[in-house]
């Protein structure tokens, strides 16, 4: 577990907000296109070590006045994470940690959930260049109001997907190429919502979904858990830090 430092943004004028934030998210996107290269070698490697997790979390912990960065990698990755990390962010300071932090006391109550797709995986969410502001700003806000006697963390568990993931995204797209219809390949997308008659009609929704998934599995893809966890005195009180730190998901 490394706790991460970096340099403190200069604030920029109005108006350039935008352009500065897809700097910053083009560059998490290079961290990521990094990060997805760390694999075991061959079963295995994977059986005696498990699968490669890396973990981002964002904490406020108990009995601390700042909120922290930090990463987890497997301990045979320790040194690759660091040359990716590094590699994007030059300035910064990564510093392992010998005693895990904790949100958590003896007295608190704990309230959690974790983020889910609503619709299926191959469909991309918010891409990084459609973002104007800072995504991760409300949650960081949120973190630091979090007095010193409660606690709260948003934890992201990333894992490369495996060749199959890219494999069903191409075949979907030869059969849409075809001229199946969205309602055809219902099956195939699992957990997508809405009336399969209702779509059929329309052939420029096929070639969105299609420019959609292209997109998506053009680049690395990771298998994603995301958590959020609050711990307060009361119930009450963990359940509002949690809602806060829910919101920006919505």
């Amino acid at each position: 577990l490394f706790l991460i430092r970096l340099p403190r943004f200069e604030k920029k004028e109005e108006g350039k907000q935008g352009d500065f934030f897809k700097q910053l998210i083009g560059k998490a996107s290079q961290l990521y296109s990094g990060l997805s290269h760390l694999k075991s070698k061959g079963r295995i490697d994977t059986w005696l070590n498990g699968e490669e997790r890396i973990t981002f979390e964002i904490a406020s912990p108990t009995n601390e006045e700042e909120i922290g960065f930090y990463v987890a990698v497997p301990k045979q990755f320790e040194i690759e994470a660091q040359k990716a990390i590094y590699g994007v962010y030059p300035d910064a300071k990564m510093e392992k940690v010998v005693d895990d932090y904790t949100i958590f006391t003896s007295e608190n109550f704990v309230a959690g959930s974790h983020v889910y797709l609503q619709e299926n995986d191959l469909l991309p969410v918010r891409a990084f260049q459609e973002f104007d502001s800072d995504p991760l700003g409300q949650i960081a806000s949120s973190l630091s109001r979090v007095p010193h006697y409660k606690g709260a963390t948003m934890q992201i568990v990333i894992s490369p997907v495996s060749p199959k993931w890219y494999k069903a995204g191409k075949n979907i797209i030869e059969q849409l190429k075809k001229g199946k219809t969205f309602g055809e390949l219902t099956e195939l997308f699992k957990g997508i919502k809405g009336d399969a008659k209702q779509k059929k009609e329309e052939p420029s929704v096929d070639n969105e979904i299609i420019e959609a998934i292209s997109k998506k599995i053009s680049r690395p893809a990771f298998y994603t858990n995301i958590r959020l966890v609050a711990s307060a005195p009361t119930p009450e009180e963990a359940e509002n830090i949690l809602q806060e730190l829910e919101q920006p998901f919505f």
